[in-house]
């Protein structure tokens, strides 16, 4: 960094102040032009005294004036310097005068900012007061503020805790509206039966699709998972509108734990099912259909199979609701363990395993209805959900099934939790085909044998179409690119249909071998 204007110019005039003296000392002491040609005066009078002295000694002329010549052109080297030292010195004496002028000018030029400086402190301190003076007023007109949004909040939640008991009150009456007392058919050791503390920190999400549902078994079906589901374990029940012309009561649909989704089009029961569990937060996700009701104490005997291995699919026991008159609720066997046939419908077969000192035992089935099921979120995504290229509903069912005992999970019916299911034998079911029914369902259901039978998939080829070759099915119908599940499976490092056949369900495989119908004992 170079030094400040005033230290320069300081140093400057210091400078100029040493040369000059300088060249004074210096012309002072140097030999005057007089005394010099008096020393060359004696010098000649000296040598022309000593010729003619000691004329053998004498100096040639010739070098007497060469050194005369010498001390003259020292004289002139002297006073060429003193001009030089001189014009140095108007020189100096010049930039001394423009350093003072400069000194002075920097001097005014600093007593100029400095009043300016002044001047701006002066300002920025007066600025300073005014702003405070506002700031003290905002303040207190911030205080002021504050204190009527503090009434005026106290007040409005005096009005909404008014309101929400109102509300809440409302609610309740209109949940209760819906509600009805139902026989407990659970086991008696169910009754007594404790359940870890962990289940009741599993959160749970309800997914329930709907169309043209009848409004009271709809708000049935809501209302009796409110009320028997513990309010710390339901998560929330999340409703999907599959076009549907029914809704579900106003009231009832503002309840906090309940969420509508609305499909722009038609989707059927296994897109729908997809989005619900997309849009889902729990742990556990619970698929009912829209026409079930809630048993006593449901939820933790369900999710209490899952605590300990997050790959168990719960399946409840599914009790009877007659679907004429006063829909009373006839409980089931629980004798019975699912399965399929031929054709991969699901049944119903009676278990020889089971007996009267086991019934509150879970126990493993080879697949599950399809209606009613519990699965961890983790574990359903895990499996790729549904497949997404099924269409309405029929099949995913056993895909589900076949997948979960094949990719390291397993199918448990809970005899300790029950749901009352509306079967609709006399009338028609409100989730109707927008297209040949048997049609979908034969899609579906080949779409599973391609994908997750191996090579039993020709017998069920052949039980559906009539043709084992694939090419020939699909000429017959065409059950779409499996490209995108075979990699699923594939990726999940699942077992063969021959492992599930050999250790899950031993009665298809002899059906298989042997090429008969399969037995379903009743």
């Amino acid at each position: 960094m170079s030094a400040p204007a005033p230290f320069r110019t300081l140093l400057l005039i210091f400078l100029a102040q040493f040369l000059f003296l300088s060249i004074f000392l210096f012309y002072k002491n140097s030999p005057k032009k007089d005394s010099v040609q008096e020393s060359f005066g004696e010098v000649s009078k000296r040598d022309k005294v000593e010729v003619v002295d000691d004329k053998s000694d004498a100096l040639n002329q010739a070098e007497w004036e060469k050194e005369r010549q010498k001390f003259l052109d020292r004289e002139n080297e002297w006073e060429k310097e003193k001009q030089e030292l001189l014009t140095k010195e108007k020189e100096l004496q010049r930039d001394l005068e423009l350093a003072k002028q400069r000194s002075e000018q920097i001097t005014k030029d600093l007593e100029r900012e400095r009043s300016s400086r002044r001047q701006n402190e002066l300002r920025r301190a007066k600025e300073r007061e005014e702003e405070k003076k506002k700031e003290e007023l905002l303040e207190k007109e911030r205080d002021q503020a504050l204190k009527n949004a503090e009434e005026r909040l106290q007040a409005f939640a005096a009005r909404q805790i008014v309101e929400k008991k109102e509300t809440q009150a409302e609610l309740e009456e209109e949940v209760k509206k819906f509600y009805r007392e139902i026989p407990d058919y659970r086991p008696n050791s169910c009754k007594n039966h404790q359940v870890p503390k962990e289940v009741e920190k599993r959160t749970i999400s309800v997914v329930i699709c709907y169309l043209n549902e009848s409004v009271p078994i709809l708000a049935r079906t809501v209302s009796s998972l409110i009320i028997r589901t513990p309010p710390e374990m339901l998560h929330e029940i999340i409703m999907v509108d599959d076009l549907s012309s029914t809704k579900l009561p106003p009231l009832l649909s503002t309840h906090p734990k309940i969420k509508v989704l609305e499909n722009s089009r038609r989707e059927g029961l296994i897109r729908s099912r997809v989005k619900g569990a997309d849009a889902a937060t729990g742990d556990v996700l619970v698929f009912l259909d829209s026409h079930v009701e809630a048993g006593v104490n449901w939820a933790p005997a369900l999710v209490e199979r899952m605590i300990t291995n997050y790959r168990a699919v719960a399946v409840p026991v599914i009790d009877v609701i007659e679907e004429e008159g006063t829909q009373k609720v006839v409980g089931a066997d629980m004798r019975y363990k699912g399965v399929f046939d031929e054709n991969l419908i699901f049944q119903w077969m009676l278990d020889s395993k089971r007996n009267e000192n086991n019934l509150h035992e879970p126990y493993a089935s080879p697949a599950m209805p399809g209606g009613l099921y519990a699965i961890t979120k983790k574990y359903w995504e895990e499996l790729g959900k549904y497949d997404m290229e099924m269409d309405v509903w029929g099949g995913e069912n056993i895909e589900m099934s076949i997948k979960a005992w094949q990719c390291g999970g397993s199918i448990e019916l809970v005899p300790c939790s029950h749901f009352g299911h509306v079967f609709r034998i006399k009338l028609p079911a409100p989730y109707q085909y927008p297209m040949d029914s048997g049609l979908v369902v034969k899609k579906n259901s080949l779409r599973v044998a391609a994908v997750w039978t191996d090579n039993y998939s020709k017998y069920f080829f052949q039980r559906l179409t009539g043709k084992e070759n694939e090419e020939d099915v699909r000429a017959i119908v065409n059950f779409g690119d499996i490209g995108a599940r075979s990699k699923l499976r594939k990726s999940l490092g699942c077992k063969s249909m021959e492992w599930y056949l050999d250790n899950v369900y031993p009665e298809l495989k002899a059906t298989i071998l042997n090429n008969t119908k399969l037995n379903i004992p009743h």
